[in-house]
């Protein structure tokens, strides 16, 4: 993918080898907003059939699970993020 252009890539630590920062090129970033323009298009429509109290519902349940998931994660000692 770097040789392509689509990745750039440069060293986070002169002193680590294994740590890397890699960044999108021209070429990645056009992939990468066609494929999410094409997603979104058709999300969109799918979208369109749901009511706005039904998107409501779905979102209160969306954050009862995320919470559920955060506090669990709590309980382990794992950090949130």
């Amino acid at each position: 993918m770097v040789r392509r252009g689509s990745r750039s890539c440069s060293k986070a630590d002169p002193n680590d080898r294994r740590k890397t920062i890699l960044r999108y090129g021209e070429p990645g970033m056009k992939l990468v907003n066609t494929f999410l323009r094409g997603i979104n298009e058709h999300n969109t429509r799918g979208l369109q059939t749901i009511s706005d109290e039904d998107l409501e519902a779905a979102h209160r349940v969306f954050a009862a699970l995320t919470e559920g998931m955060h506090a669990f994660r709590a309980d382990r000692g794992e950090a949130n993020g």
